[in-house]
């Protein structure tokens, strides 16, 4: 009996204790698995997109050119939404210092792509660039800020140079042709 009491007494401490978890259910399983799924791809994506980054910024330079130098172009913040003039104006400064010492410059270049995010509406606070080393970014990025009602501040600016007066025609002729499809 002393036994049949002991074996009782540990059946149901072994039954208590039980360390066997209850089996989850199949839907958290199969989202478990997506979760997994999707995690995996991410990290791909990401690797993918650091060699893509790298690369695009990377150039064989030769001796005695100077590209941009990327560290100094990341650092650049992206301007809020609705910027003011004065944050248009330091955000171009930003390029410009970031910019300065270049010997080499190309269409691709990200500042190119930084500049065009300033968007139309703001050629007048730009203008005054056009005769600094940015010019040439500016140049670039100028059929994305120009826009039709630009023209008369374009006359009213000539000394600014013929790229002024080649864009507005240009800005006009695009949004010509994509409000007739």
């Amino acid at each position: 009996m002393k036994y049949g009491v002991m074996l009782a007494a540990g059946s149901l401490l072994l039954a208590g204790c039980s360390s066997v978890e209850p089996e989850p259910s199949p839907e958290l399983k199969r989202l478990s698995e997506e979760v997994a799924a999707l995690r995996g791809s991410l990290e791909k994506i990401d690797g993918k997109l650091d060699r893509v980054l790298k690369a695009q910024w990377t150039f064989p330079q030769r001796e005695g050119e100077r590209r941009f130098d990327p560290e100094k172009i990341r650092k650049i913040k992206p301007l809020p939404e609705n910027p003011s003039d004065e944050q248009i104006r330091a955000y171009v400064d930003e390029i410009a210092e970031a910019s300065r010492g270049q010997r080499i410059f190309g269409s691709t270049d990200p500042q190119v792509g930084l500049l065009r995010a300033i968007g139309p509406g703001h050629l007048e606070v730009l203008i005054p660039y056009m005769g600094q080393e940015i010019a040439f970014y500016l140049r670039s990025a100028l059929p994305s800020l120009v826009q039709e009602s630009d023209k008369e501040l374009v006359l009213k600016n000539l000394i600014a140079g013929r790229d002024l007066l080649l864009e507005v025609p240009a800005a006009v002729g695009r949004r010509g042709a994509s409000q007739d499809h």
